[in-house]
């Protein structure tokens, strides 16, 4: 019996030596980490996923981002991508959506790369791209896209344009076909010159056979054309320059002529003609003209023109002139216009009156007819500005609402006279008066914030300006107050400190505006976490004591049990 109480207490010595070394190592090591032995963990949400499959994506399921078809060529095409965490990738792809073709890529990374090889050239395909995160998290599907391989040879020719011919012509259209070697695009370019300056929409069905309608065309004109195509890999061809005639009569005549734009130095004239002819205008300050714009080469029949260098406050007479592609010349009836005065209009005797709790009255005077506007607000950067009145006057008046009580305001006046000249004042202020209203202020956004074992935030919002003030305590009763003082305001925030930890406290808030009429809150609570004693920490050396301590008496009894 007693040997088998000696081998028991030897087992139960083992036992107890490693113990208690396990725990001084143990200590050493937690002592020794910051912030033991707590650990917390933070989920994200990363909303939406721009490749969700069809169906419902797992949660946890890799986000798959930025697909892309690179090193494209006869024969092959690389698909790339991202996702947010290592995952596998595969490539769905064909001439179809169907897809019916795979590729896969054997590793699981955050970048992939998929090569599909033995394509067949100048071929449309589809392609998607599939993802599966580690231990069966979940897989991730993109939406279909395409690319196209390169042609046969290298693909590195484009189409070539045969048998231009302009067919169908009217006295206001034409029909434009051609053919091309290979499929290819359409587009016409076409005007009064060669050099154009109309193109039609871009057909982007490729085809081998072209046809493209013109319309809108002058009678009786001659116009400049050539075809365009661009193949699958956008590569151009031009034919050479062509030229067809519209049928009808080219009578030249010229009407809505209007001057535009008057200015102290300058105007823009405008006018129609009935077919395609060039522009200019002759001017002056009489009918001789005695003055001469350039004249335009381009052959339209929507004309500008823009005169400058013309002295202000000044008549002037103008006459619109245009000369078709035949060589015919006509000429508009005499049109007067006079140039404005440039000289900026003079502000003074700026005045804010019939100042109320939420108005005020700003008028001013302009040594010459003028339109106005105010800027205001609570600095002299302003921010707001009144209704623009476009009355030209030399009196103005702008009322400004929707003010706060008893608020320093800042304002300016400005004011554009017919010649489009600005002036604008010095910076001036006034200050509304007090809301004398029997409304009281609106208690809005109640809430108890940062609430800790010793002290809260309460906040809320009023809807003028008015005090603050919590009352508080342990019961709807209250027994204490803290107020923020006389000062008026529209969003208060009281801190209360000196709290006990693990009571609810229940508190209300009253607010009153500058006439006295006060609002209180409802009762609400809000409850102070209770304080946890701190955790006690051992030094380094006090476990490494135990630890030894646990071998020392270990020791002790085996040596007394021998």
């Amino acid at each position: 019996m007693s040997k088998d109480l000696s081998g028991a207490s030897k087992a139960a010595a083992i036992i107890v030596v490693a113990v208690a070394c396990l725990l001084g190592l143990a200590g050493l090591v937690l002592e020794g980490l910051p912030g033991r032995p707590a650990v917390t963990v933070t989920v994200e949400d990363r909303g939406a996923d721009q490749a969700r499959p069809s169906g419902e994506l797992a949660a946890n399921a890799p986000r798959i981002s930025d697909v892309a078809a690179t090193g494209i060529t006869e024969k092959r095409a690389t698909i790339t991508w991202q996702t947010d965490e290592m995952a596998s990738g595969q490539v769905d792809y064909g001439q179809t959506d169907a897809y019916g073709k795979t590729a896969t890529a054997f590793r699981y990374t955050t970048s992939h790369s998929v090569t599909l090889k033995n394509l067949n050239p100048g071929t449309t395909y589809h392609y998607r791209v599939i993802s599966s995160g580690w231990w069966f998290s979940g897989t991730s599907q993109s939406g279909d896209f395409t690319f196209t391989t390169l042609g046969e040879g290298g693909g590195d020719q484009a189409p070539v344009i045969s048998k231009v011919a302009a067919t169908a012509i009217t006295d206001s259209g034409a029909t434009i076909t051609w053919t091309t070697d290979k499929d290819a695009d359409s587009q016409v370019d076409y005007g009064l010159t060669a050099r154009y300056g109309s193109s039609t929409p871009l057909l982007p069905g490729l085809t081998r056979s072209h046809s493209v309608v013109l319309s809108g065309l002058a009678p009786g004109t001659v116009y400049h054309y050539r075809a365009r195509s661009n193949d699958a890999q956008g590569r151009r061809a031009e034919s050479a320059d062509r030229t067809f005639t519209t049928l009808g009569s080219s009578a030249l005549t010229i009407s809505g002529m209007v001057v535009t734009d008057v200015t102290a130095t300058g105007c823009t004239v405008v006018w129609t003609t009935s077919v395609p002819a060039d522009s200019q205008v002759v001017y002056g300050p009489d009918i001789n003209y005695g003055s001469q714009s350039a004249r335009t080469d381009m052959l339209e029949k929507d004309h500008r023109v823009v005169l400058a260098g013309l002295s202000q406050a000044t008549v002037y007479h103008c006459q619109a002139v245009s000369k078709d592609a035949s060589g015919a010349v006509t000429r508009s009836a005499d049109y007067q216009f006079v140039t404005v005065d440039s000289t900026p209009p003079v502000i003074s005797d700026v005045v804010a009156g019939s100042i109320t709790d939420s108005s005020a009255v700003i008028t001013w005077t302009t040594d010459s007819a003028a339109e106005g506007s105010v800027e205001y607000g609570t600095s002299d950067r302003y921010g707001l500005v009144s209704a623009y009145d476009n009355t030209m006057v030399m009196a103005h008046r702008v009322a400004l609402s929707g003010l706060a009580a008893q608020t320093v305001y800042h304002y300016k006046v400005k004011s554009r006279d017919a010649s489009g000249q600005w002036a604008e004042s010095a910076d001036f202020t006034f200050t509304t008066g007090v809301d004398m209203s029997i409304d009281p202020p609106a208690i809005m956004y109640l809430t108890a914030t940062q609430v800790t074992s010793s002290g809260a935030t309460i906040c809320w919002s009023t809807d003028e300006l008015a005090t603050a003030r919590v009352d508080y305590g342990e019961s709807a009763d209250y027994g204490q107050r803290f107020e923020a003082g006389a000062e008026l305001s529209t969003e208060h925030s009281l801190v209360l400190t000196g709290l006990r930890s693990g009571i609810t406290y229940h508190y209300r808030v009253r607010s009153t505006d500058a006439a006295g009429n006060e609002t209180v809150s409802a009762d609400r609570t809000f409850s102070t976490p209770i304080e946890r004693a701190p955790v006690p920490s051992l030094p380094a050396w006090a476990w490494a004591a135990i630890g030894v301590g646990g071998v020392a008496a270990v020791g002790i009894l085996v040596l007394k049990n021998r």
